[in-house]
């Protein structure tokens, strides 16, 4: 009986570090990381983690049910040097922008990225602003535009503060088709999401801030305009 038992002991260790040993294996091009510390700040969460033997920072769409001692999965990320967030009146010398942040190993992401999405409203009737332009019009002239100063109206569907050191402003104005009814603003305003806004900045094209953060045209460093 005894002879049975420990053979039915070891059967069962076996199976146990076998489990354990799966569980462990990581993808190629994936990360797993604990969470030492959090903190919150806007839309986003910022994790210190543990990798192995080596610490950092990552930031995060925000993740209200994560806790330090938990284990989040990632595999896009871009790195930043001397980010400071202005909503945690913090510097960071180097931190993760995480895009698919998840606490289930290598399936959906937490992470949303603030431009995935974004869908058409197609309630939204924006009356072109006098001397402006529509969204569409800046999509089919973007070469024409590209380095001007143009001036928008439209109505914010989506907001996100402290990206990469700016706000990002998503405008619709009802103009537009599935490819170019959304257009981004990044500014140093705050706005809320469904404010009608004229904006005013500089048209930039094909810009790619990486992972996944590219555009075929945007307004940058745009300021919010009284209503006229």
């Amino acid at each position: 009986m005894k002879a049975i038992f420990k053979l039915l002991s070891y059967f069962l260790v076996s199976i146990i570090v076998v489990s354990c040993q799966k569980e462990e294996e990581i993808p190629e091009g994936y990360h797993r990381v604990v969470v030492l510390e959090k903190a919150s700040g806007g839309n986003y969460s910022y994790f210190f983690v543990k990798e192995n033997g080596d610490k950092y920072w990552i930031a995060t769409n925000f993740m209200e049910d994560v806790n330090t001692g938990d284990t989040l999965y990632y595999s896009n990320a871009m790195e930043m040097t001397n980010f400071f967030s202005k909503s945690l009146e913090k510097e960071f010398k180097h931190i993760l922008f995480v895009e698919d942040a998840s606490r289930t190993p290598y399936k959906t992401p937490e992470f949303i990225h603030p431009e995935i999405g974004n869908l058409q409203d197609t309630t939204i009737k924006i009356e072109p602003l006098p001397g402006g332009l529509t969204i569409e019009q800046i999509y089919k002239d973007k070469e024409n535009l590209n380095g001007k100063i143009v001036t928008v109206k439209g109505k914010v569907t989506k907001f996100n503060d402290d990206i990469l050191g700016m706000n990002w402003i998503h405008l619709q104005d009802g103009t537009g088709d599935k490819n170019s009814f959304d257009l981004l603003v990044t500014s140093d305003a705050f706005v809320n999401v469904g404010d009608i806004i004229i904006v005013r900045g500089q048209i930039a094209i094909n810009k790619d801030f990486g992972a996944g953060y590219r555009y075929d045209v945007l307004i940058e460093k745009a300021v919010i305009l009284p209503e006229l």
